[in-house]
Order: structure tokens, then C-alpha cells, then sequence
């Protein structure tokens, strides 16, 4: 079984197996870390108006459908389940996000407890979704 590893703190990392994944575009790491902290199927309309809001409606689509391109070509075919109504991780794979200074925010929130440097997803992640919250936002990301 493969495994993922995103670093979110400083600049965004990618790891599968320990090897570093090169993703040279902002939004196709974004939508990674997107799908990851949701641990949800997501519709390729919702996810356009996330990273492409206000655009036109053809060309979101298709700067979406070359995010997710840049994304297979740089993890392979096997971490993203993509469909006609909608685009998650596959389940079954190994997905880790390290992230250890997001341990004293959350203590501090004292919504989670004591969390460790390695947490896994989705069962921790869904707790501490409110605690997170208030404190993560996209925003809107160039391209």
C-alpha cells in the first residue's frame, strides 16, 4: 500500500512513500490538500467555483480539467478518483497529514485535546473540523 504525506505548514509538500512529488502549480496543490482535509467526493462544479470563482463557466472547466491533468501526471493514476459527478481520493490508500505546529492551535481551542505530530485521516480530521475552521481558509488563489 502506498502512502501520502502532506506537509501544510511553510511551503506545501507531497510525499508518496517518502519520495517527494513535484507539483509546480498552486491549484493542483490546493485542490490535493482540498480533497485530503475533506476526506470527501467533491462535484467538479463545486470545485471549479472553488478554485476558479467568477470565471467563465467553459473556461473554469477546462483550466479545472488540466489541474487534475497536472495532478495524475505528477501522483499517478492511483490517488485520485475522478468521475463525471465528482473527484475525491480513492479510499483505501494510506493518507497522512503532518502539519505539527497546528498541535498548539488546537490544544489551545481545547476542541481536540492533545493531538500527535502525525495525525490520520478522515476519523480525527471530522472532530476537529471546527476547530480548524475558523482558522483555514483557501481564499481565492491565482493561477
Amino acid at each position: 500500500m502506498s502512502t501520502l504525506a502532506l506537509r501544510l505548514l511553510g511551503p506545501p509538500r507531497a510525499e508518496i512513500n517518502g519520495s517527494l512529488v513535484t507539483i509546480k502549480r498552486r491549484k493542483p496543490l490546493a485542490l490535493l490538500v482540498y480533497l485530503a482535509v475533506t476526506s470527501a467526493r467533491h462535484s467538479r462544479d463545486s470545485l471549479t467555483e472553488l478554485l476558479y470563482p467568477g470565471h467563465d463557466r467553459e473556461r473554469a472547466f477546462a483550466d479545472f480539467r488540466q489541474c487534475l491533468y497536472i495532478l495524475r501526471a505528477a501522483m499517478g493514476e492511483n490517488w485520485l478518483q475522478v468521475e463525471q459527478d465528482g473527484v475525491a481520493l480513492v479510499d483505501g490508500q494510506e493518507l497522512w497529514v503532518r502539519r505539527p505546529r497546528a498541535e498548539a492551535t488546537l490544544r489551545a481551542s481545547g476542541d481536540c485535546g492533545a493531538l500527535g505530530g502525525q495525525r490520520r485521516l478522515p476519523g480525527r480530521a471530522r472532530q476537529c473540523r471546527g476547530a480548524v475552521s475558523g482558522r483555514v481558509s483557501l481564499g481565492v488563489l491565482p493561477s
